[in-house]
């Protein structure tokens, strides 16, 4: 069995996709505390992650902090198409995905959970 790289949090049992460390450092320091909570019981690495002083720190200073970007997913033509937006209370909007995808890209949207959508790019080489 192959050994886990210690800049990812990776379980190499179920051979998924790996985040690097600092990406999902990132989306869970944004979780409430409960729900950050939960997720230290997924492996040593992430226990370890979770409780480290500096996640601790990070997630004081970023977890449902006033004024952080909001982001809003328009639907557009069908539930896999969409525009996402940013936007900050009382700030301008700013439209995060291009109108115009080249010939054969296509941007499928998931069901939200939790409040999170996966957004991913496919290039089927149209």
């Amino acid at each position: 069995m192959e050994e886990a790289s210690e800049s990812t949090m990776e379980d190499s049992n179920l051979g998924a996709p790996v985040l690097p460390t600092e990406v999902l450092t990132e989306i869970l320091a944004r979780l409430p505390a409960k729900s950050a909570g939960r997720f230290r019981c997924i492996s040593r690495a992430w226990h370890a992650t979770l409780t480290s002083a500096y996640f601790v720190d990070l997630h004081a200073r970023r977890a449902n902090r006033p004024g952080h970007p909001r982001l809003l997913l328009t639907p557009v033509g069908s539930a896999y198409d969409g525009h996402l937006y940013s936007w900050q209370p009382g700030g301008a909007v700013e439209k995060l995905m291009p109108d115009d995808f080249t010939d054969g890209l296509t941007v499928p949207l998931t069901k939200p959970c939790h409040g999170l959508i996966l957004v991913r790019g496919t290039d089927y080489g149209g």
